[in-house]
This record gives C-alpha cells, structure tokens and sequence, in this order.
C-alpha cells in the first residue's frame, strides 16, 4: 500500500510540474537574447554515484534593465554554453527576472513531468493489483 501512495505522490508531481511548465511558457511572451557569462555547478546525487550539472549564468536586458540569473538547463559539461555565446530568452513582461531558455527549458521540464506521470500511474496499476 505504501508504494502505491509514493507513486501517487510520484503522479502528482509529475502534473504539477507539466502545468507549471506550461504556465510558465504561456506567461513568457517576450522575447530577447541572453549572453551566457557564466556557469554555475550542482553536485546531483544519484542512487551509488554522483555527477556535477553544469548551468549557465545568462545576462539579458528588459526595457534597459539588465538581468543575471542561472538557467534551469543544466549539461554535465560545462563547455555546452562556453561564456560569451548567446541564447534565446522568452521572459514575462510583468517580471522580467521570470525567463526560459527558448525551446530547451519546456522541454526538459515536459519530459520529466511526463515520466513521473508514467511511473506513478504504472506504479499504482501494479502496487494495487
């Protein structure tokens, strides 16, 4: 029974993180380019091993505001965004610090969701049979 409410668990936050994503996508309306300036690292643990993810730091201007924040796209190598290259930004007009990487960011996000969806739902079906 135990499992069974840890892949509902598992289920729901799959949802929540497609209908944020999607959100997220759907408040992103403007659009402008990103300088990548620099990365930052994240040790993720995983089961037995262990590896760093590697996110770029991205600098964009809004309306003659500049912006610094760090991507939600994450490489296990650094040299994927090398400083200096750019990216395409989609941002919310009515707060700019609230950005996506274009086309990677919703992706990622989707792919994830839906496999949490997938595992939960399988999960439930077999930990009730």
């Amino acid at each position: 029974m135990m499992q069974a409410i840890i892949c509902g668990a598992a289920a729901l936050l799959g949802m929540y993180m497609i209908f944020s994503d999607i959100s997220k996508a759907r408040k992103c309306t403007g659009e402008t380019v990103g300088t990548v300036v620099g990365t930052e690292s994240k040790l993720v643990r995983g089961g037995r091993r262990s590896h760093r993810e590697y996110f770029p730091v991205v600098e964009y201007d809004v309306d003659g505001s500049t912006y610094w924040k760090r991507a939600d796209i994450g490489s296990r190598s650094a040299s994927k965004y090398p400083e200096g290259s750019t990216l395409d930004v989609r941002y919310d007009p009515d707060d700019p610090e609230k950005f996506m990487i274009k086309g990677k960011s919703l992706r990622s996000g989707l792919f994830s969701g839906i496999l949490l969806v997938l595992f939960g739902v399988l999960g439930i079906y077999f930990f009730t049979r």
